[in-house]
């Protein structure tokens, strides 16, 4: 969590930097909008299931947000949306590599299952009605053998 709250507070760090310099040294006056979203998103990226969305708390009257406030939270929003998307795809692709390397590892099983079975055999002849329905012996080999994994598992 120490990266996230590291990346929230160099993006704050950033805008700070971008907004023209105040005389005082008062805080400008989105800064209570700028706390209260980093204070949002921190807390859905700790626990994002029991996070339901709220809208940002209403600010007065005097500290309605401009237009480059609100081009910020826009910006923030987009990043975060684009990580999510990217955190997804990651995770898709992480699936598919995944269920590649079982299907060669099946594929392997069923080439050395089919050289072990006996087509005389009941399982070997029950195997050959069975694999009538495929388009090679190898590919009926390894959802059978897919199937007997899944069975025991």
């Amino acid at each position: 969590m120490d990266e996230m709250e590291k990346l929230l507070a160099q993006l704050k760090a950033e805008y700070e930097q971008n907004q023209p310099a105040s005389p005082s040294s008062e805080p400008t006056r989105s800064q209570p909008l700028i706390d209260n979203l980093l204070a949002q998103v921190k807390a859905e990226l700790e626990d994002p299931k029991n996070h339901s969305p709220q809208p940002l708390q209403s600010t007065p009257p005097a500290t309605v947000a401009s237009s480059s406030d609100n081009r910020f939270l826009q910006d923030i929003q987009a990043e975060y949306r684009e990580k999510e998307r990217l955190e997804r795809e990651r995770q898709q692709q992480e699936l598919l590599e995944r269920r590649q390397r079982k299907r060669r590892a099946l594929r392997q099983q069923a080439q050395e299952w089919l050289k072990k079975l006996n087509p005389r055999s009941e399982e070997g002849m029950w195997f050959e009605e069975f694999s009538h329905a495929y388009d090679n012996k190898l590919e009926a080999a390894i959802d059978y053998l897919e199937a007997l994994r899944e069975s025991y598992f």
